[in-house]
């Protein structure tokens, strides 16, 4: 593996790659996600894409798709620490008040396929986790 600076991992590495497919794979069985549900979240144009990433995971993938399988990686986080196991992907189906979602369900929110949509899911658990919401 390179380092870009002592004790930091090349984050353009196969290594990285593998690692960041396998967890949103993960993601995917466990938030009962279609290929092409999870191709929209990571941004992806084709979800043969996705699914050709099962049998040979690409050396390196773009920044914005490692950026987006970290949102999503951090979000399962938060959300397990905050609801647990099963009761996530409950959440993630509910329709939701609060703001960024207005009465959608936070997975539908997600969906509307933008980086922006990602972070501001990954902003509202970290306030429900800290106590601001």
């Amino acid at each position: 593996m390179a380092l870009i600076a002592p004790g930091l991992p090349d984050i353009d590495s196969p290594e990285t790659a593998r690692a960041g497919v396998h967890a949103v794979f993960k993601l995917r069985d466990r938030w009962h996600l279609t290929w092409s549900q999870l191709a929209r979240l990571l941004g992806v144009r084709s979800e043969s894409t996705l699914q050709n990433w099962t049998s040979r995971v690409p050396e390196s993938l773009a920044p914005d798709v490692l950026d987006r399988m970290g949102y999503l990686i951090a979000i399962s986080y938060a959300l397990e620490q905050i609801r647990g196991g099963e009761r996530s992907e409950q959440w993630l189906r509910a329709a939701n008040a609060g703001s960024p979602f207005f009465g959608r369900p936070p997975l539908e929110y997600m969906l509307g396929g933008r980086m922006t949509d990602l972070v501001e899911t990954y902003r509202y658990l970290k306030g429900v986790a800290t106590g601001v919401f």
